[in-house]
C-alpha cells in the first residue's frame, strides 16, 4: 500500500525539534505538499528556512529519505522568501538564498539538505509600528505557492539596557537590575525574576559555565558545563509576566558534582565565566511544542499542529535570545570588582565539600588539590 510520507528535522538554540515522522493517509488524487520549518530570531546574523518535500514512495522509508531528490528540492526548484506587513499592507522583502551551509548530522537524512538562508535584519517593530510576517514558499516547477499564516516576532529586548525591556514596575527584584555582581550561593536562592517580553508564550533560561582543565604538563583543554532551568510558559502574549528561575545553588553544585569527572592527570581547574542564555519563543512555537508532545492512546493517530496553508505542513514561528556574560571573580584583581560572578561563588567551588574534589583553583588562586 502506497503512503504519503512527511519527514521533518530541525535542530534550535536554547529550543529544540526532534526527529518526527508521520505518516498520512494517501490523497486521491495525489496533492504535492511540503513540509516547512523555521524560526525567525531577529538578534541572530542569518536565519534559516527548511523545506522538506511530502511525497508518494513504496517501500522502507527509511531508505526513501535517504534519498537526496525524494525529500529535497533540487537547486533552483523552490524560491523562499518572508513578506512583512502593517496593516495589511506588504512593506518589505525577505529573500533566502540557497544554502548547504548546515548539513543534517548523519543518521536517517540524507545530510547534504539544500536549506534557505537570509542575512537581513529582522525587527518586531519600529517607531510604534508592530509588523506580521508571512512565510512563502513557491514551486519554481509546478508554480504552485505555499504560505503561512501571518505571526508577530518577540518583542525585541534592549541588549544595551535590558531592564528597559525585561523589569516592569510590579517586579521589584528584577534581575536586570541587581545583576551587576551574581552570586550562587549554596544553601540560598539565585534569585532571577523578570517580566516575559511581548509575543513571547515560552521562556527559557539555561546556565553556560565555562573553564579550563589544567593537567600535570601544564597543557590546557577548555570545557563548558550546561545547567538547565528549563522552560515556562506565559499565560498570554501582552508581555509584562513574572518569570520566575530562582534556584538553590546546592542544586547546582550537585549537578556540577555529578557530571564532571577527574581525568587522571587531571592537575586542577581554573573558573572562566558563566553566561546566562535567556530564549523567548513565540505562540505558534507553543503550540507545536504541546501537540507534538502529546501521546495518544495505542492505535490513536498523533495530531499534527501546523500553521502552514495550501496543503503545506510545518511550523513558521519567532524565536529571540539574549546571553548575559559574566566573568568569574579575578582572584588576582581589587575587592571591589563589578559585573562578575562573585567571590562568593569561586569560593564555593573550591570549598564546598560537594565540589571540593573537582580541584578548582580558589579565590587566592592558589592551586587545589582537591579535598
Amino acid at each position: 500500500m502506497k503512503k504519503m510520507i512527511a519527514f521533518c528535522f530541525m535542530g534550535i538554540v536554547g529550543f529544540t525539534f526532534n526527529s518526527c515522522k508521520n505518516d498520512l493517509d494517501s490523497l486521491a488524487p495525489y496533492t504535492e505538499s511540503i513540509a516547512v520549518y523555521s524560526l525567525i530570531d531577529q538578534s541572530d546574523t542569518a536565519n534559516y528556512v527548511r523545506v522538506n518535500r511530502v511525497f508518494l514512495g513504496e517501500g522502507d522509508a527509511n531508505q526513501i529519505a535517504q534519498i537526496k531528490d525524494s525529500v529535497y528540492f533540487k537547486p533552483g526548484e523552490a524560491s523562499v522568501y518572508i513578506e512583512k506587513y502593517w496593516n495589511e499592507i506588504k512593506r518589505q522583502t525577505y529573500i533566502f538564498s540557497e544554502t548547504y551551509e548546515k548539513p543534517l548530522e548523519p543518521g536517517v537524512f540524507n545530510i547534504n539538505q539544500l536549506i534557505y538562508k537570509s542575512k537581513q535584519k529582522f525587527k518586531s517593530d519600529s517607531s510604534g509600528k508592530f509588523f506580521e510576517y508571512k512565510l512563502v514558499v513557491k514551486n519554481n516547477l509546478s508554480g504552485k505557492i505555499y504560505n503561512s499564516k501571518n505571526i508577530k516576532l518577540v518583542k525585541d529586548v534592549n541588549m544595551t539596557n535590558p531592564s528597559a525591556s525585561l523589569c516592569t514596575p510590579i517586579i521589584s527584584d528584577c534581575f536586570f537590575t541587581t545583576f551587576r555582581n551574581v552570586t550562587i550561593p549554596i544553601s540560598t536562592q539565585t534569585k532571577i525574576f523578570f517580566a516575559s517580553p511581548q509575543n513571547a508564550r515560552i521562556c527559557d533560561l539555561k546556565l553556560n559555565f565555562f573553564y579550563q582543565d589544567i593537567f600535570l604538563d601544564n597543557s590546557q583543554s577548555s570545557q563548558k558545563f550546561e545547567y538547565s532551568l528549563s522552560s515556562k510558559n506565559t499565560s498570554t502574549t501582552t508581555g509584562g509576566e513574572n518569570m520566575d528561575f530562582s534556584f538553590v545553588g546546592s542544586s547546582f553544585y550537585l549537578t556540577l558534582a555529578n557530571t564532571l569527572t577527574n581525568p587522571a592527570n587531571l592537575k586542577e581547574r581554573v573558573a572562566d565565566s558563566i553566561n546566562f542564555v535567556f530564549t523567548f519563543a513565540g505562540e505558534e512555537y507553543l503550540f507545536y511544542k504541546e501537540i507534538n508532545n502529546t501521546s495518544g492512546a495505542f492505535g490513536q493517530e498523533k495530531p499534527i499542529y501546523t500553521n502552514m496553508e495550501n496543503d503545506a505542513i510545518g511550523l513558521f514561528s519567532s524565536r529571540l535570545k539574549y546571553t548575559l556574560n559574566k566573568n568569574m571573580w579575578n582572584c588576582s584583581g581589587p575587592i571591589n570588582q563589578f559585573n562578575v560572578m562573585s567571590n562568593v561563588t569561586r569560593d564555593n567551588l573550591t570549598t564546598y565539600s560537594v565540589v571540593c574534589h573537582l580541584r578548582f583553583r580558589g579565590p587566592g588562586c592558589a592551586t587545589n588539590g582537591g579535598c
